[in-house]
């Protein structure tokens, strides 16, 4: 049995072994926390905001092993994740008021 470190071989913890993995883009997957922390203050407002193509330049740059559709996937995960957070906070920010008259 070959014992391997790699993010791409080994498979998550809680899978089934009867279930195909689907989860297919793992070097997206391997960069998604970095990508994450580099692209949070160009989507939160705290740096000026880039659009798509300077997101796409900034982690080209980042990492270059990427091809353009993984850059493409991570620039989709990472600003859903980001507008998911924005309207959550939203909603937390106006749950709850009542005017009182």
């Amino acid at each position: 049995m070959k014992l391997t470190s790699s993010v791409q071989d080994t498979p998550p913890p809680s899978a089934e072994l009867s279930r195909p993995e689907r989860r297919v883009h793992h070097r997206v997957r391997a960069v998604y926390d970095e990508a994450c922390a580099l692209l949070a203050p160009m989507l939160t407002g705290e740096q000026e905001a880039l659009s798509g193509f300077g997101l796409s330049h900034v982690l080209r740059n980042r990492f270059p092993g990427l091809t353009e559709a993984e850059i493409h996937i991570l620039i989709s995960a990472v600003t859903r994740l980001h507008m998911g957070r924005a309207a959550v906070a939203g909603s937390i920010g106006s749950a709850g008021v009542t005017a009182i008259g």
